[in-house]
């Protein structure tokens, strides 16, 4: 979100939220091919950054300016809003938002237990007496989401530098099982399914800025910073089942420099550190710090006015240490990545692009140990199953894009190949 991390809990595992929000977005990008690298050296595939208004970095036209926007479907019962005010005078502007959106369980088109599950729980005795075979909706699908934010910034001749702070909150729950009451009901009690849901909440403060600058070498820097305080809780039914903390910061520095013959681009530096603990009876992952630097290269050259060649590079360290950690992880991980832009018309461009990247193992992939609830299974990491640190992943991925685009129609057509080494994934093991 605006070149940062989410700086959330999505990466431990799927069933978690990731805490970006579209319906306020300015713009949607998808980065593809070298340009990547400028964000991370584990996005080989590319990467969706929401840049949103809470940085205002020209001044405003208007002293007040507002918007509203108001949405609903019928897939899975969305009702959603959102209200975003920009104002100020001068060198000085504001910017405030809000948003809200909820879901209901999703209609789906027959039953919500497969035939297999449906034909093995005949077999141990059908159905208990009241209890119906759920059709035509994934039940605790339903969600609860909201948000919101105030910034200010400060804007001159050159730049503008701003701050922002806002929150994100939300409870949703996770189909596909539940968990009956451990306790029989007593006589004349109906015994009651315990749904698993998460509620979360996040708190992050932004820093951002742009300055153009007048120097033989440099012609701009351009910086972002963040610090988050995020908490989810996994409920089973009433009862709390685990906790998990994330106290996460993450910063970068580009700097553009003056164009070198047919030759111009940016290079920067970029750290993140992530504090993370999950806390109870069955958290499946011991407290651990992690911690990345990385520094990065992207240029680009003009050829010709039919021929630009692009050019990124990017080496990221990274560690992961805690106190309960068996083995500690330090390694650095490499990307590099090629591409040409050729117009073959006015209306019609090509390009290609080359990237082969390095991916660090998570912290799941490595160290964890235990029961995941929401996930419904147990799961074990390399080091915890005795086979040692994971080594990296690397990628090959070679994509080519006709591009066109006249009076009345714009389209695109990408083919495209990947081929990872060492490839990590989440395999059954039958173990006990």
């Amino acid at each position: 979100t605006n070149g940062l991390d989410s700086l959330d809990a999505s990466a431990f595992s799927e069933d978690h939220q990731v805490t970006v929000e579209s319906l306020l977005a300015q713009r949607i990008e998808i980065v593809r091919g070298p340009a990547t690298l400028l964000y991370g050296s584990g996005a080989a595939g590319g990467l969706v950054n929401v840049v949103d208004t809470r940085f205002i970095k020209e001044p405003l036209e208007k002293s007040f300016n507002g918007a509203v926007a108001l949405g609903a479907d019928t897939a899975v019962g969305t009702r959603d809003g959102a209200v975003r005010a920009q104002f100020g005078a001068g060198n000085i502007a504001f910017n405030a938002d809000y948003f809200n959106r909820s879901t209901d369980d999703i209609e789906i088109p027959g039953f919500a237990e497969s035939k297999v599950l449906r034909e093995l729980e005949e077999a141990e005795g059908g159905e208990e007496e009241g209890e119906e075979e759920m059709f035509g909706v994934a039940e605790n699908t339903d969600s609860e989401t909201s948000g919101g934010a105030l910034g200010v910034s400060y804007i001159s001749d050159n730049g503008f530098v701003g701050v922002s702070f806002s929150g994100f909150d939300s409870e949703y729950g996770i189909p596909g099982h539940h968990h009956e009451e451990e306790e029989p009901p007593l006589p004349g009690e109906v015994e009651e399914e315990e749904f698993v849901r998460i509620d979360l909440e996040q708190t992050r403060v932004d820093l951002a800025g742009e300055y153009d600058l007048d120097t033989s070498f440099l012609r701009g820097i351009r910086f972002r910073a963040a610090v988050n305080d995020y908490e989810h809780t996994e409920l089973e039914g009433a009862e709390t089942g685990t906790i998990y903390d994330v106290q996460g910061a993450d910063g970068r520095i580009e700097l553009r420099h003056a164009k070198l013959g047919v030759m111009e681009g940016a290079f920067g530096l970029q750290y993140r550190r992530e504090d993370f603990a999950a806390i109870g009876d069955e958290a499946f992952l011991p407290k651990s710090d992690s911690e990345s630097f990385s520094i990065f290269l992207f240029e680009e050259f003009a050829l010709s006015d039919t021929w630009i060649l692009q050019a990124s590079a990017r080496y990221e360290d990274q560690s992961i240490s805690g106190a309960d950690l068996v083995e500690k992880y330090d390694e650095g991980a490499f990307g590099a990545s090629l591409g040409a832009v050729w117009r073959a018309s006015d209306d019609i461009r090509v390009s290609a692009n080359l990237a082969v990247t390095e991916r660090h193992p998570t912290t799941t992939e490595l160290y964890a140990d235990g029961v995941h609830v929401a996930a419904d299974r147990y799961e074990r990491g390399s080091v915890t199953l005795g086979n040692g640190i994971l080594g990296k992943e690397t990628s090959t991925n070679l994509d080519l894009t006709v591009h066109g685009d006249t009076t009345r129609w714009e389209w695109s057509i990408t083919g495209f190949v990947n081929s990872v080494d060492d490839y990590i994934l989440l395999r059954p093991t039958a173990l006990e």
